[in-house]
C-alpha cells in the first residue's frame, strides 16, 4: 500500500466527522455544534488511549499500557456521554416547550400585581 493510498484511507475515515459540522451553523446560535465537537473529542481520546498504551507497552510496561488503554478509553467515553446527555436534555426541553406553545392557547394572563385577567375576544384583558 502506497503512502497516497494510506492518506486517502485516513481522509475517508475522518471525513464523516467533519461532515457533521455545517459551516453556516458555526455563525448562528440556533443549532448547537458542541455535541458534534464532543464526537471529535471522543475520537481524539481514543487515539490518545491507544498511543499512550502502546507507548507504555513499548517501554516494557505491558500491564500499565493495557491499563492506560482501558482506563482512558472507558473514562473518556463516560465523560463524553455525560456531556451529550446534557445537550439531549436541552433539546428535549426545547421540544416540550415548542409542543406546549403549539397545543395550549393562553387562557388567562397574570398581571405583575398577581391579578388574573381573562382575555377578551378583541385581545384586551378584562
Amino acid at each position: 500500500m502506497s503512502n497516497k493510498e494510506v492518506l486517502d484511507n485516513v481522509k475517508n475515515a475522518i471525513k464523516p466527522l467533519f461532515e457533521k459540522i455545517n459551516i453556516s451553523e458555526l455563525f448562528s446560535l440556533e443549532v448547537m455544534i458542541a455535541p458534534k465537537l464532543i464526537t471529535i473529542l471522543y475520537w481524539l481520546l481514543l487515539f490518545l488511549a491507544i498511543g499512550s498504551g502502546l507507548g507504555a507497552i513499548f517501554d516494557g510496561d505491558v500491564f500499565r499500557g493495557l491499563f492506560l488503554m482501558a482506563s482512558i478509553s472507558i473514562g473518556g467515553r463516560i465523560v463524553c456521554e455525560l456531556l451529550i446527555v446534557i445537550f439531549r436534555i436541552n433539546e428535549t426541553l426545547h421540544e416540550i416547550n415548542s409542543r406546549e406553545k403549539e397545543s395550549s392557547p393562553v387562557s388567562e394572563v397574570v398581571s405583575p400585581t398577581g391579578d388574573i385577567k381573562q382575555p377578551s375576544k378583541d385581545g384586551e384583558n378584562k
